[in-house]
Order: C-alpha cells, then structure tokens, then sequence
C-alpha cells in the first residue's frame, strides 16, 4: 500500500508499477521544483544490488544514453541521480498498462492477429528510432537489450511506448527479442507474418536492423488494431482504478480509527452452523472406595435371595413327589 511506502528524496512514493530482479519502479510524485507536483514512474536500485559496483555502473550508463531520446514511441527519462546511496532514474510516467498485463489465460491468446501487429509495429517503430540517435555514441547504436513484455506500455488511446533503452550494441538481439514477442502475443499469425518472424531470427543475414524489419513488416493492422488495443487497455486501466480506489478506502478506514462517520463498525462474527444435534460427552469419573463396597453388599444380597428361592423351590418340589 501506499501508506507503507517510504520517501526517497524529492519523491513521494505511491504506489509499486513493477518489480524486477535489479529495481523496483514506483508510481512517484516530485515535490518542489517550479512547485508543481510532477507524477513520474521512479525506478530505484535494489540496495543488494548497489553494492555491487558494475551493476550500479551499468545503471547509470544506461540513463546516460537513455538521456538523448525524443521519441514520441520511446518513454523519456526526465532525470537521475543517487539518493542516500540508492541510484535511480525518474522516467515519464505513462497513463497506460504493460504489455504482460495482456497476455494469454487459460492458455488462450487475449490478442487479435490486428491489436498484435499494431503492438509489433509501434515496438519496431521505437527500436527504428532508438538506432537514428547517434550523436555521441561510439562503439556502435542504441539498442533495448533487454526488450520484454514489461517494456511495452501500452495507453487508452492504443499507443505503443517502450521503456528501459540505454544499451550501446548490436540490433541482432532486438530483433530476437521481437520475434518472442510476437510468439508470446498470439499464436493465429498468417504465413506471411510467421515467414517475416523467421527472417528476424536470421540475424542480420535478413534484416541488418529494426528499419529494415519494419519496412518489410507484411501487414498494416490500420485503425481496428489501434482500436482493439485501446479498448483492452482501457479495460484495465479501469480494473487497475477500481483496485487502487478499493485499496485506498481501506486505508482509509483504518486510518479513521473509531468515528462512526468515517468507519463501519466491525460486527461480530456468526458462530458456525451445526449440521444436525451435537452430544457433549462429559469425562466419567473413577468410582470411589464407598461406591465398590455398595456393589458388593449388593451382589452378595442378591446372591442369598437366589439361594432361598432355589431351596424353597426344591423343597416344594420333593413335597409333591411324595
């Protein structure tokens, strides 16, 4: 919950957006500035990883060259920096849902041959971007790297925005990284499509980069595709409202202590049902020392009973006979 979550600097965290195995990404807002609040996606370094000098070193590269893209496709880093020893990145934050949020259930796929080639289209079009920016890169282009489902951000008017750039190296791993992602997506492509997915898993034997891919992408999914995504994004977005809402009443009722204005009162809870008549066995006791001496001058009255009856029975008999 919100509530729980502790600042960090400037930033006052949210809520979490996502969890990874390097850092964590907040829904965040900067405070102070121009005074205007600022709602930003923060991601933060997880402090195991800090300690480790060329993970935090890679970190802050990746912000470096993430810095130099402009692109409506590719999500903007607005700022970095290092807070109490934590490294982290401010990104734009984006009004949508990630891309994983969509994906098959019941083993059955959520998108549309249209929504999926939409979605393809709008990744290929920021990695098309990402490589134009050359200017103080050496050693090569910008690439993702590390292009996944949870990098695709997805908006209720069914833009397609790509998080998490800042790797200098080859689009080779791009384009692979594509084609799982077009395999995760759906699994109804037509022919031609499955033959442009083979091609991007050739290497630069077939596309040397995302431009080329993207100029021989076979299929234009047009409006309906941006539709289709639009709507599955909204849809979420919703859900994602209602929960957060749902979340945030609850905090606020505890946080109302005991008004009545403000909290229900807690009931108390039903005993449970009975099914049917329940005896209680209550626990015997050990018989005392007068109760066994009662039995035994009872069993040996009985005993002299039974032999006066058997001898006036015998005397009565042997009383006929003669």
């Amino acid at each position: 919950m919100a509530s729980n979550l502790q600042g960090l600097g400037p930033f006052r965290l949210m809520r979490v957006i996502a969890e990874g195995e390097r850092a964590t990404v907040y829904k965040a807002i900067r405070e102070g500035g121009a005074g205007v609040p600022l709602p930003v996606a923060l991601e933060v370094l997880h402090p195991h990883v800090v300690h480790d000098a060329d993970e935090a070193t890679a970190f802050q590269e990746r912000a470096t060259v993430a810095r130099r893209l402009a692109h409506r496709a590719i999500v903007a880093l607005l700022d970095d920096g290092v807070t109490d020893g934590r490294p982290w990145a401010s990104w734009e934050l984006v009004d949508g849902v990630s891309l994983d949020a969509l994906y098959p259930k019941r083993g059955r796929a959520r998108l549309k041959v249209e929504a999926a080639a939409w979605v393809l289209r709008g990744v290929l079009a920021a990695l098309a971007a990402a490589r134009e920016t050359r200017a103080g890169i050496e050693g090569g282009v910008i690439v993702h790297g590390r292009l996944d489902a949870g990098a695709v951000l997805l908006d209720g008017d069914g833009d397609v925005r790509v998080t998490g750039f800042g790797t200098v190296g080859e689009p080779e791993t791009d384009l692979l990284a594509v084609a799982r992602l077009a395999q995760e997506m759906t699994d109804a492509w037509p022919a031609e499509i499955d033959a442009w997915l083979d091609r991007c898993q050739d290497g630069d034997q077939s596309f040397a980069d995302a431009d080329e891919a993207l100029a021989a992408f076979p299929l234009d999914p047009g409006a309906d595709g941006a539709a289709a995504v639009a709507r599955l994004a909204k849809r979420l977005i919703k859900k994602r409202e209602r929960e957060e809402a749902a979340e945030g009443g609850g905090e606020a009722a505890q946080e109302a202590g005991d008004s009545p204005a403000m909290a229900k009162p807690a009931r108390a809870p039903r005993p449970p049902r009975r099914s049917g008549t329940v005896r209680v066995q209550r626990p015997r006791e050990a018989p005392g020392p007068e109760v066994g001496e009662a039995a035994r001058q009872a069993r040996l009255v009985a005993w002299v009973c039974g032999a006066v009856l058997l001898g006036a029975l015998a005397f009565e008999v042997l009383r006929f006979s003669v």
